[in-house]
């Protein structure tokens, strides 16, 4: 564990804990890990660790939202075929590697072309690819990647039609059943189609008194005469008591 991790008081991470700018910026399986320059630690959220302690100091984590939130253990989780150290956030959504962390270790992180890779002397320890505005790397070496090589990739156009084909399905999704697939722009529908809607409830003042209020409906004429011969009717509602005459 290094010294910088259990003396910090404050860790600080630019994703909120549930939804956050991620969810406006791509469609990130939970078990990826989003290359975050914002986190200034490593963040897990599995229970996969290899090894795992109990911090000695509790650690604060300050969110994009300025909410915090508490952590008290960490330990040491395989990110493809390399080993780091992260703090265990279970309530976090996503996994997070920090670039400030990566380059005080001496790790280097390149970036270009839709591809991201993690350097370290040199070598490559770990790679990953753009979903949307965001850089994710597999928790394992993918090896479907490999085989989908082999097929042509789509244009643009031919992809966007996929998407509007398949119901604007997430990209990753998209990857697995459309061989060739190159992720599109995100579009408006797509955000706005997983958008929870918030009810905003507004009081009603209530009556005082009975007759103070009353509601009232009619609906007519009616092709079948009722047993008194009507072929109209009424509804009267009292707002106090709610007691309805038809």
């Amino acid at each position: 564990m290094t010294t910088s991790l259990t003396n910090s008081p404050v860790v600080t991470c630019s994703t909120l804990l549930h939804t956050g700018h991620f969810a406006l910026a791509a469609e990130v399986l939970p078990s990826m890990w989003i290359i975050d320059s914002g986190a200034s630690h490593h963040i897990h959220n599995r229970n996969d660790f290899t090894t795992y302690e109990r911090l000695r100091n509790l650690i604060r984590i300050q969110l994009g939202n300025k909410t915090y939130i508490f952590t008290t253990h960490h330990g040491s989780v395989r990110v493809q075929d390399h080993q780091i150290d992260a703090l265990h956030t279970p309530s976090f959504r996503y996994s997070l590697l920090s670039v400030a962390e990566l380059d005080s270790q001496g790790y280097h992180t390149k970036f270009g072309n839709g591809k991201c890779s993690i350097q370290n002397s040199n070598v490559t320890v770990m790679t990953g690819s753009q979903n949307g505005q965001l850089f994710q790397v597999e928790p394992i070496h993918s090896h479907h990647s490999d085989r989908s090589n082999s097929f042509a990739l789509l244009s643009t156009a031919e992809s966007h039609l996929w998407h509007k084909y398949l119901a604007h399905l997430n990209h990753i999704s998209m990857k697995s059943l459309v061989n060739g697939y190159v992720p599109t722009n995100i579009y408006e529908v797509c955000i706005l189609a997983k958008h929870e809607w918030k009810i905003i409830r507004v009081p009603v003042l209530r009556t005082t008194t009975p007759f103070e209020l009353l509601y009232s409906d009619t609906c007519s004429p009616f092709n079948t005469k009722s047993h008194s011969g009507g072929l109209h009717f009424i509804v009267f509602i009292n707002d106090y008591t709610r007691h309805t005459t038809v």
